[in-house]
């Protein structure tokens, strides 16, 4: 099978490699790469992580919403299912192994449900981290950065975007972080697509970024994502009101602002009830009740959601 690769640029795309890594089991990659696994006892905290000494770390989780699979290359893309995550971990591993990029590999799991193993790894600090976790061509920082970190991201990808939730959310750190988008789409479909021309672009923007900024160190100074697990995605499944543990703030959805005091509950849409569940979604605001509603109406009805997709969408929003 032909490998791909922008004229003049470095990175190749490798099918083969991608099927492989798309196939092959998580139990797979546990046992093979059991040296570097820890806590491997514990199915909801083992992680692998490959200490390579450098002072990058690379992110990536093995979990999927669909089963992967390869099924084939057409008009410049290839199709199959599991890209979200299995094309962040290779990329990640390919990046170390093949193009000598010194950094080390955190590879998580259960991020689909929300449980990232990442919140169990204790992190040196490092220049700065990125994660291979992310559908299109932008790059987002959940907060997790700072004017210059921005800056410097600016200089080689075309755009920033605003994320919801990944693996680097959940770690306790002060260096600036990034998710890289690498050119899926539909991520949790059955079916699902990698652009290999966005793919590869996004990849050599990165590997340009790294090699001006590999050994620049980023410290977190955004109020809103210093000394915090993430962003506004924190905690939703035990406070209502989004509580920072770390900074003790609050967010106010109705501002869509990070305040110091507790804001006020805020009115559903559906119930027209005040309720201290409700949370704007887009130009919506939902108490947990309706929206409960709305995912039991998915379960009778939607056949084209899987119970894995249920089960992600409950635990994305906090059921």
């Amino acid at each position: 099978m032909t490998s791909f690769r922008i004229k003049n640029q470095e990175y190749e795309l490798r099918p083969n490699l991608l099927k492989y890594f798309l196939l092959t089991s998580k139990s797979v990659f546990f046992s093979t790469l059991k040296e570097h696994v820890l806590e491997g006892s514990d199915w909801n905290r083992h992680r692998i992580f490959i200490d390579n000494k450098a002072d990058v770390l690379f992110v990536a989780h093995l979990d999927t919403v669909q089963t992967p699979s390869f099924d084939k290359i057409k008009k410049g893309k290839i199709y199959g299912a599991g890209f979200d995550d299995r094309l962040g971990v290779m990329t990640a591993m390919h990046l170390v192994t093949v193009y000598g990029l010194k950094a080390d590999i955190l590879i998580t799991d259960h991020e689909e449900k929300g449980k990232s193993t990442a919140q169990y790894h204790d992190l040196k600090e490092y220049n700065w981290i990125a994660e291979f976790d992310r559908m299109g061509g932008d790059v987002v920082t959940y907060d997790r950065d700072s004017k210059e970190f921005l800056k410097s991201i600016k200089t080689h990808f075309k755009r920033t975007g605003r994320g919801s939730f990944t693996d680097i959310c959940m770690m306790e750190t002060e260096s600036c972080c990034m998710n890289i988008g690498i050119g899926y789409k539909f991520a949790h479909g059955v079916r699902s697509e990698v652009d290999i021309k966005e793919y590869l672009s996004q990849v050599n923007r990165f590997i340009a970024f790294y090699k001006d900024f590999k050994d620049t160190k980023f410290k977190i100074t955004n109020p809103q994502g210093k000394n915090a697990r993430g962003s506004y995605r924190m905690n939703y499944s035990n406070n209502y009101y989004c509580h920072n543990q770390y900074s003790g703030r609050y967010y106010d959805w109705k501002s869509k602002k990070w305040v110091d005091k507790k804001p006020k509950s805020l009115v559903c849409d559906f119930c027209k009830i005040e309720d201290k569940t409700a949370r704007k979604y887009g130009e919506h605001t939902v108490c947990r009740d309706c929206l409960e509603n709305v995912l039991n109406s998915y379960k009778r009805w939607i056949t084209p959601y899987t119970q894995d997709e249920l089960d992600y969408y409950q635990g994305y929003t906090g059921l």
